[in-house]
């Protein structure tokens, strides 16, 4: 038997020669795949290989850095792509005082970026961590933990800025304040008309101005002015809000001589760099819609609540709250009453709205057998999921303020008048896990009215500072949240004789003090700041002197961002004169100004 002998020839398919068994074509197609791979690795070096070691290449802000913006977002860059999975156990950004910071990350290849919910302090050193937790998408992870530290800017003193003029009629001029994400500080004020039949004068409120901060902290423009020709009785601004995206949101109340009064919105367009037209939010023509306050969420909307006042029968009196969807632009349902006057207690008045913890929380005043109460409410949507009495109050009290910061700590101060002294109380919460204290006493004063405009502030750490003004100038206390007390009142050093105040906290709790001093023949306003709780206040760094016009605060004139920029407005009221028929009369007008430390 004779075997046929053929030379070897290709398989067609594969290369392979005929004839081949199958183990052994089975290894030469896996070292041909793998001579491909690597080819393909050595001409396109981008591809990641999946190294075992993770590596930071590059931060910022850098390390140790001292001029750190506090709105620009942190960078890191790593030898390969991070798994996002990762990030929230891998990543920490804390300030001084442990608090960890809240923020979103996005991912652009090789590099992290992290942006802060909230713009960071000004003057406030932070650290990073990034921990073994992180990995890469390929499962490397870091040798060691990776710490490094940088320190925001400083705030730098602006220059003082006239916004405009009102006619004004005394103690009837409003305006609310606001600072927005973007670094920009805004007012809304009063404008009205003045006439004359005869020689009586006649102020009729005719619009709202809107007033913006330029982006180099320097000068100021008009956006909006919101006429009300039909107004007959009075207009009253009680919101200027804004969200991290830019919208800003004003709410005011117009009233006519029937009693008709209305609750009205207007919303500012961040994209188009424009204020759209009013919107109804509330109306009555039985109740008086008064005491607005909102409050912001970027989930969940902008709260506001206000109290529908019947001046006929106090019981009725109710606090209505109604939700604006910030993404769809409107409002979601006609308002809910959402706490109630009774025979038993009244609803006085909505002390303030504010957001803590994902909740929104009322906190109000009420009656009940000639006693004052302080209470908040937590609201779950329309409904009211609890209400608790914070603390018991005397009916002479006066001038209740609240202070709040986005950390949890919350303060309260008011002045209650006797028939013989006058004293200053201060109720406490220094953190979102501890409960209120009872009312501390922080100075009592002999006579009634002794003390008067005191202000209250309060820093991520807990502490608070207190300034208030009496006979012979002005005194300030501050708060140590380590201890729970109150210090003893200092009176703060000032020149010439105190006229007027106001105060704030920035970063790390130090505490910040514009007054108008009268020097001689003119007003000057001035800034003060305490570096460190127990450093002395420096020199005053004059911010505007005025020659002509007496300088007054009115009583929201100073505004805290997040970050720690301050912005201040005061009055400057200007002695006018007119011939009316021959007879000369005299007036006032009142110029706004304005300067910022950011």
């Amino acid at each position: 038997m004779g075997y046929s002998l053929r030379p070897e020839v290709a398989d067609t398919d594969t290369g392979a020669p005929v004839g081949e068994n199958r183990a052994a074509r089975f290894f030469r197609r896996a070292a041909a795949l793998l001579l491909v791979v690597a080819l393909s690795a050595c001409n396109n070096p981008g591809i990641d290989e999946g190294t075992a070691t993770l590596e930071l290449l590059e931060a910022r802000p850098a390390r140790d850095s001292d001029k750190a913006s506090p709105t620009a977002p942190l960078s890191m860059t790593f030898n390969e792509a991070i798994a996002r999975a990762s990030l929230g156990l891998g990543f920490a950004l804390r300030d001084t005082a442990g608090h960890d910071v809240a923020g979103t990350f996005t991912i652009d290849g090789r590099t992290v970026h992290f942006e802060p919910e909230l713009p960071l302090r000004l003057d406030q050193r932070y650290e990073v961590t990034i921990s073994e937790a992180i990995r890469g998408v390929n499962g490397a992870t870091l040798e060691a933990a990776v710490v490094w530290s940088f320190s925001t800017a400083s705030a730098t003193l602006g220059v003082a800025q006239k916004l405009g003029r009102i006619e004004s009629h005394a103690d009837g001029f409003q305006m609310q304040v606001a600072a927005d994400y973007q670094g920009r500080s805004w007012t809304a004020w009063l404008e009205d008309t003045q006439t004359f039949s005869g020689q009586v004068k006649t102020l009729q409120p005719q619009a709202i101005v809107v007033a913006v901060q330029g982006d180099d902290g320097k000068t100021w423009k008009r956006s909006h002015r919101v006429a009300a020709p039909k107004v007959e009785h009075g207009l009253a601004i009680w919101c200027l809000a804004f969200e991290r995206g830019g919208d800003g949101y004003l709410v005011w109340q117009q009233r006519d001589l029937g009693g008709d009064d209305q609750l009205l919105l207007a919303r500012f367009d961040a994209k188009a760099q424009a204020w759209g037209e009013a919107e109804a939010l509330a109306h009555s023509t039985t109740r008086e819609l008064s005491q607005a306050r909102c409050a912001i969420d970027p989930a969940q909307g902008l709260d506001v609540t206000w109290l529908e006042r019947d001046v006929q029968t106090p019981s009725n009196n109710v606090v209505t709250h109604r939700r604006y969807d910030l993404r769809a632009h409107r409002f979601s349902g006609d308002g809910a009453a959402v706490l109630r006057s009774d025979d038993k207690r009244t609803v006085l008045a909505v002390v303030a709205l504010a957001r803590a913890s994902g909740e929104t929380r009322v906190y109000y005043a009420t009656s009940m057998l000639s006693t004052v109460f302080l209470r908040v409410a937590i609201l779950d949507g329309d409904a009211v999921r609890d209400d608790t009495a914070v603390s018991e109050l005397s009916p002479s009290v006066e001038a209740l303020q609240l202070a709040t910061d986005h950390s949890g700590a919350t303060f309260f101060v008011w002045i209650e008048s006797g028939s013989r002294e006058t004293t200053l109380w201060a109720l406490a919460r220094s953190s979102e896990k501890e409960g209120w204290s009872s009312p501390q006493q922080i100075v009592q004063r002999a006579g009634t009215a002794a003390l008067d405009r005191a202000h209250i502030a309060v820093a991520s750490s807990g502490d608070a500072f207190a300034s208030w003004h009496e006979q012979g100038g002005v005194f300030a206390a501050s708060y140590r949240a380590e201890t729970k007390q109150w210090q003893a009142p200092e009176q703060l050093p000032l020149i010439g004789t105190g006229a007027a105040h106001a105060s704030a906290v920035r970063p790390a709790g130090a505490p910040l003090l514009a007054s108008v001093e009268a020097r001689g023949s003119e007003d000057v306003v001035s800034l003060r700041e305490r570096p460190d709780g127990s450093a002395s206040w420096s020199n005053p760094r004059d911010v505007s002197r005025h020659p002509v016009g007496t300088v007054s605060f009115p009583a929201s004139n100073i505004a805290t961002q997040p970050s720690g920029e301050v912005m201040l407005w005061w009055t400057e009221r200007v002695r006018r004169t007119i011939d009316v028929g021959g007879v000369t009369l005299q007036y006032f007008d009142l110029d706004l100004w304005s300067v910022s430390y950011r």
